[in-house]
């Protein structure tokens, strides 16, 4: 069985559960450990030369690529945060208020929010409110609860000249107990402007409910360069999903809202959802018996849904596997094949070999304690982490906590055919990391490269074309900058066209790098330049459009990159649109303005010779000299 990664982290876990690892929108792994945050950015997609910092596996199987990854670590500030014995001597005081502070619980923001980022609970992801090109504004919503009872719903203002600031939305009293987990189910459209989500959450009595957001979207009725929206946002609290038992939830995620305890995993799902049952599904968890500390009971540490095989992939803290099979349909722990092996008693075999082997010299009596686990693809390859020194139950011996270290595994429990691996990928780019992981198989890609360039050669249709915007007549203030930036972030990266451009992109970049038959590399290369060509002519086309709308305020120290812009637009290859309405931007600009002949040249200086070198194809120049300068490499343009 091949392994992707094998890395060891010095660390020591303190609070295991199925968020103990997890992805964030940006495709980076966070993992929570007791005195830091380790931020791991797999290498495939990464476009930088960079080796990556961790690059460990046993070894080459079956033709498999050694998994890269990057590291972050955030370390806990070790401050004191309240000094609990200057308020009370009693012996619980001053003994429970000088142990060291752990890090609890990690969440991260959807992507492009903020530079700083966040902790909480649990923070929503950007809802889809049918509009295109995407507006620049955020819906997410951080639910955060307390022991109070209740759940502060915030969220992050971007402000254009700082890192921006935290506001409160609202406050929802739930409960007299600990709110103790909270989970977010994807956001619904149910029409353009309006959508909606369920909040769970559980207490520490074991009561589990609902409160159910709406959001809508409302257009501002001042109009510049683009529309600017708000929204607004209803909080209604459900019946109660489970009531208390005293009974700990030890795990609350979704897709069905699936919420265990120990020994149990309940599923419920909402009345007319997508399964075709509804209410609440109880399954008792049964011991997987590979180790002396094997236990139904263990709180679970990971949850993993695979749509194409619709089962639920559960991993406990004694280091066992279990499979819900039919999950859509009708949840059972039976396979509906006979000779299905995704089963719990394979995998929980299957992780005991791997430990195994990574951990040599193990006997019954060693435990794979697993702290966390997330898949990786979406499919078969996982990644959980484990404490690496083999752990007996029975061994009570003080170790230091630098002696702890804990193993982050990825690896595949069982194969994928090709037809499964082509559809797999999609948008953003980490979602791409299924297919990007697959191909690093030498056969594989070997196979898959021709068909994959086919579909990436199928160029989306031009969505720019439609951009309308009307003409600036306020003249040139801070209000214009302001437009002008939120019209360029809205129509750069709002329209779905561009975003594909930009994956094919990508996609194709990793398969020129991966390619070893020279004639197949070319292929790829011509490809990429056809992408790279279609993005440059959409993102021109948007700039243009911007420079007639302000044409009415644009001055003579613009006049350069006007007319840089234009000469660009006219290039050979150019769309005949596009070429129209550069001349017809240019015949703007002449009029109103005495164009210097050295300006209309626009000549670089050589980099090498500094002579002068003339703008004649935007993917290459040579300079008097003969020193020739192409189209920068696809990883520096991707970056």
């Amino acid at each position: 069985m091949a392994i992707y990664t094998s890395l060891a982290v010095p660390t020591v876990i303190s609070h295991p559960s199925e968020r103990c690892l997890q992805w964030s929108d940006d495709g980076q792994a966070c993992i929570t450990t007791k005195a830091a945050v380790h931020i791991m950015t797999p290498d495939p997609g990464i476009n930088f030369s960079t080796p990556p910092d961790i690059k460990a596996s046993p070894g080459d199987e079956q033709g498999e690529r050694p998994l890269g990854w990057f590291r972050t670590m955030i370390e806990l500030a070790r401050g004191h945060t309240h000094l609990w014995p200057s308020m009370c001597q009693d012996w619980g005081a001053v003994t429970l208020g000088s142990l060291d502070l752990s890090v609890r619980a990690v969440t991260c923001s959807p992507n492009n929010l903020t530079s700083r980022g966040s902790q909480g609970l649990s923070w929503s992801t950007q809802p889809d409110y049918g509009i295109t090109p995407t507006p620049v504004l955020d819906s997410s919503l951080l639910a955060m609860g307390n022991r109070a009872g209740s759940i502060l719903f915030l969220r992050f203002n971007r402000n254009i000249d700082s890192e921006g600031s935290v506001s409160h939305i609202h406050t929802e009293l739930l409960s007299d107990q600990w709110i103790t987990h909270v989970s977010w189910s994807p956001w619904v459209t149910h029409g353009i402007g309006y959508c909606e989500s369920l909040l769970a959450f559980s207490t520490a009595k074991g009561n589990v409910g609902l409160v159910k957001i709406v959001q809508t979207l409302q257009s501002n009725s001042n109009v510049g360069l683009v529309q600017e929206y708000t929204t607004s946002a209803v909080f209604d609290v459900q019946g109660p999903i489970c009531e208390a038992d005293k009974r700990g939830v030890t795990a609350l995620t979704w897709p069905v809202l699936v919420y265990t305890k120990p020994g149990l995993v309940h599923l419920w799902s909402w009345p007319s959802s997508e399964p075709t049952w509804s209410g609440t599904r109880t399954l008792l968890l049964q011991t997987q018996n590979v180790c002396t500390g094997s236990s139904a009971i263990s709180p679970v540490s990971g949850v993993s849904y695979v749509l194409h095989r619709d089962v639920l992939i559960l991993a406990l803290f004694d280091g066992s596997f279990h499979v819900i099979h039919n999950l859509s349909v009708e949840p059972t722990w039976s396979p509906l094949y006979a000779d299905d092996t995704l089963t719990s008693t394979e995998l929980s075999r299957a992780s005991r070999a791997l430990f195994a082997k990574v951990t040599p010299g193990i006997s019954r009596m060693d435990v794979n304690r697993i702290s966390g686990m997330i898949s990786y693809d979406s499919q078969s390859t996982l990644v959980w982490i484990y404490e690496q020194v083999a752990l007996r139950p029975a061994d009570f011996s003080y170790k230091h906590e630098a002696k702890h270290e804990c193993m982050l595994i990825t690896a595949p429990f069982w194969q994928l055919n090709d037809e499964t691996v082509l559809p797999s990928g999609s948008a953003p780019v980490h979602h791409l990391r299924a297919l990007m992981l697959h191909l690093r198989n030498n056969a594989r890609f070997t196979a898959l490269c021709p068909r994959i360039l086919e579909i990436l050669s199928q160029v989306p249709p031009d969505q720019t074309t439609s951009i309308v915007l009307p003409p600036w007549t306020q003249g040139s203030t801070d209000d214009l900058r302001l437009q002008l930036r939120k019209s360029l972030t809205t129509h750069l990266f709002g329209w779905p066209n561009l975003l594909s451009l930009r994956m094919r992109l990508s996609i194709a970049d990793m398969c020129w790098k991966l390619c070893k038959d020279p004639e197949m590399q070319v292929q790829c290369g011509q490809v990429a330049q056809g992408l790279l060509a279609a993005i440059s002519h959409c993102v021109l086309r948007i700039q243009v459009r911007h420079l007639r709308a302000i044409a009415p305020v644009v001055s003579a120290p613009d006049i350069p990159f006007v007319l840089r812009e234009v000469v660009q637009s006219l290039l050979p290859g150019s769309p005949q649109d596009l070429a129209d309405e550069a001349q017809s931007l240019s015949d703007t600009i002449t009029i109103s303005f005495a164009i210097d002949p050295a300006v209309t040249g626009l000549h670089e200086l050589c980099p090498a010779c500094h002579a002068e070198v003339p703008l004649q194809d935007i993917t290459s120049a040579t300079c008097p000299n003969g020193h020739t300068w192409g189209m920068p490499p696809l990883p520096i343009l991707l970056s």
